[in-house]
């Protein structure tokens, strides 16, 4: 009986091997709509993750977001040009912008726009980001040195590093020519 017993457990074992694979779910091919509504929801996830409250979140989003390099700008774009995104989601996106580096070069103009804003935040966010960016943010040149002037000591001392970063002849004209403004009024004290 024992050994009947063992017998009917080894042919079993040995079908589920044998029709195994004929029982086995077949992979599905996704059609070229699936695939793009799918992408179309995680973008969507991932913008609504520069709103978390949660550092989490935002850091993930940021990071799969720079991991799309180049392809992540007009996403980005398109967020800066939501006005119905609230104001941690623009400074967000900014951000994100900046830390694609280079890649974030067809940004620049959405994050100028944000410079011109009379929001210490976002002067300040847009001035570090177009700094990552680095010498392909050279047409924030003109409106970055002129937030040298700003009120604000977070945003001139965010757009002279960007300045310095963006390294042209004119951003590093800009700097010395305010650094020497600067020593100037030192002096008068």
């Amino acid at each position: 009986m024992a050994m009947c017993f063992r017998l009917c457990i080894y042919l079993f074992v040995i079908s589920l091997f044998i029709l195994e694979p004929a029982y086995a779910a077949k992979p599905t091919r996704k059609s070229r709509e699936e695939l793009q509504l799918m992408e179309k929801r995680r973008l969507e996830m991932l913008v609504n993750n520069l709103g978390a409250g949660n550092y989490g979140p935002v850091e993930n989003a940021m990071r799969e977001f720079e991991e799309m390099g180049e392809e992540a700008v007009p996403h980005l774009t398109a967020v800066l040009r939501d006005k119905d995104q609230e104001k941690k989601v623009h400074l967000n996106a900014i951000y994100a912008l900046g830390r694609l580096g280079k890649d974030g070069r067809r940004g620049v103009s959405a994050i100028i726009t944000y410079l011109r804003r009379n929001d210490e935040d976002f002067k300040a966010v847009s001035a570090i980001a177009l700094g990552k960016i680095g010498k392909s943010a050279r047409d924030a040149v003109v409106p970055l040195s002129q937030l040298l002037f700003d009120e604000s000591p977070w945003v001139i001392k965010s757009a002279r590093d960007a300045l310095l970063k963006i390294g042209t002849e004119q951003a590093q004209k800009s700097v010395a020519d305010w650094d020497e403004l600067q020593n100037k009024i030192e002096i008068r004290r």
